[in-house]
């Protein structure tokens, strides 16, 4: 499983699902509690202000538009990839 950050604390997964962002957030200790499910159906974690550097060390980070296509499960594109920080 990837990790993939932005800028604004939002956190998701690739391969996505409801499922592996629970696992995600499992692996990375983060509290249910962050979990997101907006009206739309779009869910995220957001990263624990105090745990900002070091998840987001673990994750490539991406721009926020592509964080909502990861969760439409549209194609990624290079060109959001801001940088590439990706740990396993």
């Amino acid at each position: 499983m990837k990790y993939y950050c932005d800028t604004e604390r939002h956190l998701v997964c690739v391969p996505y699902s409801e499922e592996n962002l629970h696992k995600m957030a499992e692996a990375l200790d983060i509290k249910k509690w962050w979990f997101h499910k907006g009206k739309t159906g779009l869910c995220h974690y957001d990263i624990p202000l105090k745990r900002i550097k070091e998840i987001s060390s673990k994750c490539e980070l991406v721009d926020r538009r592509e964080i909502v296509k990861i969760i439409r499960g549209e194609k990624r594109e290079q060109k959001n990839i801001i940088s590439i920080e990706a740990q396993s």
